[in-house]
C-alpha cells in the first residue's frame, strides 16, 4: 500500500483541490460546539475596560502611601549588628549624640546596649523601654533591641564552649582550674567584642558569671551530654538566673 495522500486546504478564490466533506456530527459533538459558539459571541459583545490615566496615578500614589506607611513603622529595620557600626549611605543605624530624641536607634545605643551586656544577658522588655528612653519604641524597635542581645548571647556562648572543649582536650581534669581574670585570652576576646575602645570598667561580677559559664560548657561536654541536640537549654537555664541590676548611669551617661 502506497502513502497516504496529504489532505490540503484551500482559500476562497484560490485554486486547488476542493475542501472535505463535511462530516455529520453527533449530538455531543454539536452540543459542545454551541457552546464554544456562545462563548465566541459573549466574548466579542462583551465590553474592554478602559483605565484611565488618573486612576492609575491614584493607584500609584497609594501605593507609595502605604509604602510611606510601613518605612514610618519601620524606620530602622536592621539585619545583624555586626553591620550596625559600617558607614556610608546603606548603613542601617544612624549616628546620634547621648541625650538627643531618636525616632530609631544610632551606635550610640548600640555601644549603650552592649556595655549593657556585662550586667544582663537577658534584658526584659521593661528594662529595655527604661533605659533607651531616648527611643520611639515601635513594634520593630523593639524587635531589633531584642535581636542586639540575642546576637551578643550567641557570641557569648560559642566563646565559652570553644574555650571549654579547648580545655577538655587538654586534659583538664578538674573544672575547678578553669577560671576567668582580666588577663585571660577567654576575657580579652570578650571585652574586645562589648567594650572595643576598653574605655568601661567591665564589674567583677560579669568575670564570675563568665567563669560559671565555662565550666558549666566544660561538665555538660565531659559527661558526653553534647551528644543531646538540646544539649544547651540546660546552661542557658542557669545562665539567665544571674544577671544583675543594671547601673542608673546607663540612663543617661552611656
Amino acid at each position: 500500500m502506497g502513502p497516504s495522500p496529504t489532505r490540503r486546504y484551500s482559500s476562497p478564490g484560490v485554486s486547488g483541490p476542493p475542501p472535505p466533506p463535511d462530516w455529520p456530527l453527533n449530538s455531543g459533538h454539536q452540543a459542545k460546539r454551541a457552546r464554544v459558539e456562545h462563548i465566541i459571541r459573549s466574548m466579542a459583545g462583551s465590553p474592554i475596560r478602559h483605565v484611565s490615566v488618573e486612576a492609575s496615578q491614584d493607584e500609584a500614589s497609594s501605593v507609595n502611601m502605604r509604602g510611606g506607611k510601613r518605612a514610618q513603622e519601620c524606620p530602622q529595620q536592621l539585619h545583624h549588628y555586626n553591620h550596625s557600626e559600617r558607614s556610608g549611605a546603606g548603613g542601617s543605624v544612624s549616628r546620634g549624640s547621648p541625650g538627643s530624641h531618636s525616632e530609631g536607634l544610632t551606635t550610640h545605643h548600640l555601644k549603650k546596649a552592649k556595655l549593657m551586656f556585662f550586667f544582663t544577658r537577658y534584658p526584659s522588655s521593661l528594662a529595655l523601654k527604661t533605659f533607651f528612653h531616648d527611643v520611639q519604641f515601635t513594634r520593630c524597635i523593639t524587635s531589633q533591641l531584642i535581636k542586639w542581645f540575642s546576637n551578643f548571647r550567641e557570641f557569648y556562648y560559642i566563646q565559652m564552649e570553644k574555650h571549654a572543649r579547648r580545655a577538655f582536650m587538654e586534659g583538664v581534669a578538674d573544672v575547678g582550674d578553669l577560671t576567668v581574670g582580666r588577663e585571660s585570652e577567654l576575657f580579652r576576646a570578650l571585652n574586645m567584642h562589648y567594650n572595643k575602645a576598653s574605655d568601661f570598667q567591665v564589674p567583677d561580677r560579669f568575670l564570675e558569671v563568665a567563669e560559671v559559664t565555662v565550666r558549666e560548657f566544660y561538665i555538660a561536654i565531659a559527661m558526653g551530654n553534647d551528644s543531646d541536640p538540646s544539649w544547651k537549654k540546660g546552661i542557658y537555664k542557669v545562665i539567665c538566673k544571674l544577671d544583675s541590676e543594671i547601673p542608673s548611669e546607663f540612663k543617661s551617661q552611656y
